[in-house]
C-alpha cells in the first residue's frame, strides 16, 4: 500500500503536522532496511527579495548506497576537476554545467526519501518557535544568545527533520543528520543547542526504541567529498525551488498561489528549466515530495498544498 512505510504522524498542539503527514506519506516513502539512516539537509531563499524560503532533505539507507556511492566518485573523477562542489548558485561553471545530468541521474539511485518544504515568508512562525525560545531559555537549556530570526530559522528546520525520522525511523535505528557548515553550527555553543533543540522535537515524534542520534556538517571528510555531494543533492533542489518560486510570485502578482493554475515561468535561469523536473520526477528509489506552506485567503489563515508538475509542466493545479 502507498505509503505504508510511513509512520503516521500527529501533533494537538500544531494542527498542520496531519496535512504535512498525509502529503508526504501520498509520495510513498521507501522502507529503509539498513540500520542507519542519513539526512542531509539544506534551505535557501534568504535574500531579502526572496518571497519564499525553502528548507529540503534528503534522507537515505546507508546500507545501499554503493551505486550512488560510486557513480558520484567517478563523476568527480571525469568532470569535476580541482575537487569541485556542486551547488545551485555556481551552476555557471562550465565543468559543473557538463557534471549536472550525470549527478542528478546518480542522485535518483538512492535509497530514500527527498521532503522539500516551502513557506511563504508572510508566514512567520508556523511552528511556534517563539514560544519554543521563551520555554527553553527559561529552563537554561540554551548556551548561545540567538535572535529570534535565527532561531526561527534554526527551530523550522529542525522540525521539520524531526518530523522526517519520526515518520521513517524503524525499532533501534540510527539517524545521522547533518547541514552545510551554516550559521547554526558557527560555534561550539550553537551546536549544543541545535542537539537539545533537535532532541526534544525528536521526542515528539519518535514512536519506537531509536538507536544513535548524531549530528554534524560536510565538514565529516573533506578528502573524500561524500557528504558534501549527498549536500549538494540538498542545495540543488532548494535553490531550484526558491528560484521557481519567486519567479511565479512576480508573474502572478498574488499572495497565495495554491488556488489556481498558472503559467510556467518563462524567464527561469537555464539551470532552473532543467532541476525543477528532477525534483519533482519521481524515481523508482528516491521518492520526492515538496509540501508548499502559502497564505490563506482569510488574513492570518494558511494553507498547505503538494506541488507537482508531473503531469504538465506548463502548469500547476
Amino acid at each position: 500500500m502507498i505509503g505504508s512505510n510511513w509512520n503516521d504522524l500527529d501533533n494537538p498542539l500544531i494542527p498542520w503536522v496531519k496535512s504535512f503527514n498525509r502529503i508526504v506519506k501520498s509520495s510513498g516513502p521507501p522502507y529503509i532496511h539498513g540500520d542507519t539512516i542519513l539526512i542531509s539537509s539544506d534551505y535557501s531563499g534568504e535574500h531579502p527579495k526572496s518571497k519564499y524560503t525553502v528548507y529540503s532533505l534528503v534522507a537515505i539507507d546507508l546500507s545501499r548506497v554503493g551505486n550512488w556511492n560510486g557513480e558520484r566518485t567517478r563523476i568527480r573523477a571525469e568532470l569535476l576537476a580541482n575537487d569541485r562542489r556542486i551547488s545551485f548558485k555556481s551552476l555557471n561553471d562550465a565543468q559543473k554545467k557538463k557534471a549536472i545530468p550525470s549527478f542528478v541521474r546518480a542522485a535518483n539511485s538512492l535509497h530514500g526519501l527527498m521532503v522539500n518544504v516551502v513557506i511563504n515568508k508572510k508566514l512567520t512562525d508556523i511552528n511556534y518557535s517563539g514560544s519554543l525560545q521563551r520555554l527553553v531559555t527559561e529552563l537554561n537549556l540554551l548556551e548561545h544568545k540567538w535572535t529570534i530570526n535565527s532561531f526561527n530559522r534554526m527551530a523550522t528546520l529542525l522540525h521539520f527533520v524531526a518530523l522526517t525520522i519520526g515518520g521513517m525511523i524503524r525499532e533501534m535505528q540510527n539517524v545521522y543528520w547533518y547541514s552545510d557548515e551554516d550559521n547554526i553550527f558557527s560555534n561550539e555553543r550553537m551546536s549544543r543547542d541545535v542537539s537539545v533543540i533537535l532532541g526534544r522535537l525528536s521526542s515528539m515524534y519518535v514512536k519506537v526504541n531509536p538507536g544513535e542520534l548524531g549530528i554534524g556538517t560536510t565538514k565529516l571528510n573533506e578528502k573524500d567529498y561524500f557528504e558534501e555531494d549527498l549536500n549538494s543533492i540538498s542545495d540543488l533542489a532548494a535553490g531550484t525551488l526558491s528560484e521557481f518560486f519567486d519567479k511565479v510570485h512576480s508573474i502572478t502578482d498574488q499572495n497565495s498561489m495554491g488556488d489556481f493554475a498558472y503559467k510556467f515561468p518563462l524567464n527561469l535561469t537555464d539551470k532552473a528549466k532543467y532541476l525543477i523536473d528532477w525534483v519533482t520526477e519521481p524515481s523508482r528509489t528516491l521518492k520526492k515530495v515538496t509540501v508548499v506552506f502559502d497564505r490563506g485567503r482569510k488574513t492570518g489563515s494558511y494553507k498547505i498544498w503538494r506541488f507537482d508538475v508531473k503531469t504538465d509542466p506548463r502548469y500547476v493545479d
